[in-house]
C-alpha cells in the first residue's frame, strides 16, 4: 500500500513574515508616492515661471514644451515659457501674468504661452479664451496666420467655429489686427470673423455683443443674486435668453422686442442667482434670426471674509520684543489674494501693516504697545465681475508688561442648618418607694430654613451654521464630474458645541417649492450620496444644521448651498488634432 503523505501544518518563519511585511509596507509607500505624483503639479527647477494659475475649475492640464506627458494644474501652479494648457469639457482655468495680464481659458480650449522680448504672446489653437492685457503692458494673440496685438487696458475674446473660422470680440480698449491680408484697428464693440480657411486672413464684420464676456464669473456675496448686464451695440429689436442648461430647455429670463437704449447701446440688466448659466443674443439687425453670440457664465457665491484671530478685544502681553501675532481669517478658493491691514485707528489711516497675502493667515511681529485694528479685503482676478466687501473691523490690544495674575474667585458663604439643641442628661434618680425610671424627652429641632430661590437659566443661543460647506453654491455635476467619481460627497466644518448634524437634500420643483430627497442625522461632518440615480437634471438644495442632543436638543442655524445637475444629451465631438492633445 502507498504510504500516506504527511499533512502537518507548516508555520511561517520569522524571515518569511519579515519579507511579507516589508513587501506590504513598500507597496503602500509606492501607492502613496503615486497618489502624490498624480495630484502634484510639476515644477521646473531651472526656469523662472512666467505666470501663475489664478483659478481652476475641474480638469485643467499643462504640458511642458519638451515633454509628452500632461499633468494636472492646481491653483497657484507655476506656468513656464512654452507651456501648453488645455481644458476638458465643463472645465475652466485662468492664468495671471506680470503687469496684470490675464488669460481666461474656457472649456475644450488649447493655448500655448510664450514670454518674449516684445512681451507676452499666446498661441491660440482652439476653443474659447478671453484675454486681458492689463494696465501696464501689451500682449499678442496668434491665431492661425493672423496676429491680434492688444495694447494696455484692452480685452478681447476668441472663439473657434467648426469651419475653422475664429470669432473675435473686442471687449475693452482697442486692438490691432494683422495678417497676410493687411492690418487694421478694431475698437471696443467690434466683432469680426477671421477666415480660418482663407490664406489672405480676411476679416468679416459680425453682429457683436459687448457683454457679458465669454466665461465671465460674477460675484455673489453670501448667496445673494448678482447684477448681470447684457449689452448689444446700437439699438433696435433683439432677443436675449438666459437658461440653466446649454440647450436652453430651462429658461430663466427672456427679453424680446425693443431693447432699452442707453449711450448708443441696447442693454438689459437682471439679478441672476448663483449657479452656472448659458446666454445667447439674437439681434434683429442680423436679418437672419440666427444667434450672433452665446456662451456660458457663472455666478459664484463667495462668503464675506470672517476674521478668526486676533479676536475682538483680545489682549497680548510682551516684555522686550513685540509679540508674534497670527492673523487668520476664513478664506475662499475664488480669491486671488487678500490685502491685510492693521492700523492704530478705526479709520485705517496710515496703516502700520499693509501687505498682500495669498493664503488665509500671516505671522507678524511688528506691532508694539497700543490699541490696534485690523481687517482683510479680498481681491479677485480680472476674470471676475463685481467686488466683495472687506471683513468687519476687529480691535485688539498689545500691552508691554506681565499679564496680571489670575483673579481668585471668592467662595460664596455656604448656608448650613443650625445645630440641634443638645439634650441634657437627666440627674440620677433618687430611690424612693415604688421607684420609676425618669424619662427625658429631647426638644424638637427648629424647622430648616426655606430653600433659596434658584436663578432662572439664561436663554441658550442657537448654534451657528456650519462653515466650509462643499459642494459650494454654483457647483455643476456634469459628465466630467461623473467620470471622476461615482459618488457625491457633502462636507462641512465642525461646529463647537455640536455633537450631531442634520443633513437634508432637496430637489427644486418650482419657484419656492422643494421636494426632500435624502434626510440623515449623525455625528459625522460629511455625507456621501452613493445612489446618484436620485439626482436628475435640475437644481438641488442641500442643508446642514448643527445639533446638541445633550443640552435638550439644542439646534443651530441651517446653512444651505445650491448646485446644478447638468448632463447633456450625447453629441458628436468635434475633431481635434491628436498631436496637440497627446504631444508629438
Amino acid at each position: 500500500m502507498p504510504k500516506s503523505r504527511s499533512t502537518k501544518s507548516r508555520r511561517i518563519s520569522a524571515a518569511d513574515a519579515a519579507v511579507i511585511c516589508a513587501s506590504l509596507l513598500g507597496t503602500a509607500a509606492f501607492l502613496g508616492l503615486f497618489q502624490n505624483d498624480l495630484n502634484r503639479s510639476l515644477r521646473l527647477i531651472d526656469q523662472e515661471p512666467v505666470g501663475i494659475v489664478a483659478s481652476r475649475f475641474r480638469a485643467a492640464l499643462r504640458r511642458f514644451q519638451d515633454r509628452i506627458i500632461w499633468d494636472r494644474l492646481q491653483k497657484d501652479s507655476p506656468v513656464y515659457n512654452g507651456d501648453f494648457i488645455r481644458t476638458a469639457e465643463g472645465s475652466e482655468a485662468a492664468v495671471s501674468f506680470p503687469g496684470g495680464a490675464m488669460a481666461a481659458i474656457a472649456e475644450n480650449s488649447l493655448i500655448r504661452i510664450f514670454m518674449e522680448a516684445e512681451g507676452l504672446r499666446i498661441d491660440y489653437s482652439g476653443g474659447n479664451i478671453s484675454v486681458y492685457a492689463g494696465e501696464t503692458g501689451s500682449l499678442t494673440v496668434s491665431a492661425g496666420g493672423n496676429r491680434v496685438r492688444a495694447a494696455a487696458g484692452a480685452a478681447l475674446s476668441l472663439d473657434a467655429g467648426e469651419d475653422g473660422a475664429v470669432s473675435l470680440q473686442v471687449l475693452e480698449g482697442s486692438v490691432a489686427l494683422g495678417g497676410p491680408g493687411g492690418e487694421r484697428e478694431a475698437p471696443a464693440g467690434t466683432a469680426l470673423s477671421i477666415g480660418g480657411d482663407s490664406e489672405n486672413g480676411t476679416f468679416e464684420e459680425l453682429p457683436a455683443a459687448l457683454g457679458p464676456p465669454p466665461a465671465a464669473r460674477f460675484l455673489s456675496i453670501a448667496d445673494s443674486p448678482a447684477q448681470v448686464e447684457f449689452t448689444l451695440p446700437g439699438s433696435g429689436e433683439g432677443r436675449i435668453e438666459i437658461a440653466g442648461d446649454r440647450d436652453f430647455t430651462r429658461p430663466l429670463r427672456v427679453w424680446e422686442g425693443e431693447l432699452p437704449e442707453s449711450g448708443g447701446r441696447a442693454s438689459v440688466s437682471a439679478e441672476i442667482p448663483p449657479g452656472r448659466w448659458w446666454w445667447r443674443v439674437s439681434p434683429a439687425a442680423a436679418g437672419t434670426g440666427e444667434t450672433a453670440v452665446s456662451g456660458p457664465f457663472t455666478v459664484v457665491s463667495v462668503p464675506e471674509p470672517r476674521p478668526v484671530s486676533p479676536a475682538e478685544d483680545a489682549v497680548y502681553y510682551y516684555r522686550s520684543d513685540p509679540p508674534e501675532l497670527r492673523f487668520q481669517w476664513e478664506a475662499s478658493a475664488e480669491v486671488l489674494y487678500y490685502i491685510l491691514e492693521a492700523a492704530d485707528n478705526p479709520g485705517m489711516d496710515n496703516p502700520a501693516l499693509k501687505t498682500e497675502v495669498r493664503y488665509d493667515s500671516l505671522l507678524y511681529s511688528g506691532l508694539a504697545e497700543g490699541r490696534w485694528y485690523w481687517r482683510v479685503s479680498p481681491v479677485f482676478s480680472a476674470l471676475y465681475r463685481g467686488s466683495a466687501p472687506a471683513s468687519p473691523l476687529v480691535s485688539f490690544t498689545v500691552v508691554r508688561g506681565d499679564p496680571p495674575p489670575p483673579a481668585v474667585a471668592e467662595e460664596a458663604p455656604v448656608e448650613t442648618a443650625p445645630p440641634e439643641t443638645a439634650v441634657e442628661e437627666p440627674p440620677p434618680a433618687v430611690p424612693v418607694e415604688a421607684p420609676r425610671p425618669a424619662i427625658s424627652v429631647p426638644p424638637s429641632p427648629p424647622p430648616p430654613p426655606p430653600p433659596a430661590a434658584l436663578p432662572q437659566p439664561a436663554a441658550i443661543p442657537p448654534l451657528p451654521a456650519p462653515s466650509g460647506r462643499r459642494p459650494e453654491t454654483g457647483y455643476v455635476l456634469d459628465l466630467v464630474a461623473l467620470s471622476e467619481s461615482r459618488t457625491l460627497v457633502f462636507s462641512w466644518n465642525p461646529v463647537d458645541g455640536a455633537d450631531a448634524y442634520a443633513f437634508t437634500l432637496f430637489r427644486e420643483t418650482g419657484p419656492g417649492r422643494r421636494e426632500p430627497v435624502v434626510n440623515s442625522e449623525g455625528p459625522q461632518t460629511s455625507y456621501t450620496l452613493e445612489d446618484l440615480s436620485l439626482l436628475d437634471t435640475g437644481r438641488f438644495v442641500w442643508q446642514v444644521e448643527a445639533l446638541n442632543r445633550e443640552t435638550g436638543e439644542r439646534r443651530g442655524r441651517p446653512g444651505e448651498n445650491v448646485f446644478t445637475v447638468d448632463i447633456p444629451q450625447p453629441a458628436v465631438p468635434r475633431g481635434q488634432n491628436p498631436g496637440d492633445l497627446y504631444g508629438r
